[in-house]
């Protein structure tokens, strides 16, 4: 499980930096505040996680803390992956 873990933060973090480089740079406290991404950036964030890692993002679940930094990123698309699997089962 361990190496699937390793594996999904690299796919994240391809995916953020096929985006914007400064996003993977970024190593501040909050991507919003600092103008690094802003409403648009985190929509296509979501388009192309979703699309790249076939997971499904519930609307409601889009909100600032899971974009404030990349380690929020991650850990939302784990929490995402998860569900998505226990629905499966």
């Amino acid at each position: 499980m361990l190496g699937g873990v390793f594996m999904i933060q690299d796919k994240i973090i391809a995916i953020l930096n096929d985006i914007d480089e400064d996003i993977v740079e970024y190593d501040g406290k909050n991507l919003l505040d600092d103008g690094i991404i802003d409403s648009f950036t985190i929509m296509e964030i979501v388009s192309d996680i979703s699309d790249k890692l076939q997971i499904n993002i519930a609307p409601e679940d889009i909100t600032e803390v899971h974009f404030k930094t990349v380690s929020n990123m991650i850990k939302f698309v784990e929490s995402c992956l998860v569900a998505d699997k226990n629905m499966m089962e």
